[in-house]
């Protein structure tokens, strides 16, 4: 736990450093002030509520943060890979297409109309299988968005009741509470 809270250890030390250097040089007196009582306590008080508030509700709610755009940049990649392939199917498409005008024009010159109505029906069905490629491919992304859209609020909704919970165990209720009146 040291290790990830490295930083307030540190900060700690350069405090009570601080602190520190400044009793022994007198800087207080020098400025014409009445040294301050506690400081060092109430530094070291803050460093503790930081690294609590660090470990219990900071870190957490990062990593959540931090999870849910690599949901989404993970999603935005998968359909940006679906989008070359789609691409990359459509220019293979355009080259078959290409292939078979110019296979067309030779068959053409020599068989005649025979030749021209087999280059069409071999169009027609590369036509077909890249449509149908096509149409598949954009329902499988249509799919994956709808479900990433229908994950965000109710992943939300979990890490908000999550975080609420713990703050409220945290928080003691008001029977725990005495009154001062009552005590003495």
């Amino acid at each position: 736990m040291i290790q990830r809270n490295w930083h307030i250890v540190l900060l700690a030390l350069v405090f009570l450093a601080a602190v520190a250097g400044l009793d022994a040089v007198h800087f207080w007196e020098k400025v014409g002030l009445e040294p301050p009582h506690g400081m060092a306590y109430q530094g070291l008080l803050f460093l503790l509520f930081y690294f609590v508030l660090s470990n219990t509700v900071f870190t957490p709610y990062i990593a959540i943060m931090d999870e849910r755009h690599e949901q989404t940049v993970g999603k935005k990649m998968k359909v940006e890979e679906t989008q070359r392939r789609v691409d990359s199917m459509l220019a293979q498409y355009q080259a078959s297409l290409e292939d078979a005008r110019a296979k067309a024009i030779q068959e053409r010159e020599l068989s005649g109309l025979r030749a021209d109505d087999e280059a069409k029906l071999h169009l027609e069905n590369t036509k077909k299988k890249a449509t149908a490629s096509l149409a598949e491919s954009k329902s499988a992304l249509e799919i994956q968005v709808t479900a990433a859209r229908k994950n965000i609020p109710s992943e939300s909704k979990a890490v908000a009741q999550d975080v609420i919970g713990k703050i409220l165990t945290s928080v003691p209720s008001s029977s725990e509470k005495r009154p001062r009146a009552q005590a003495l």
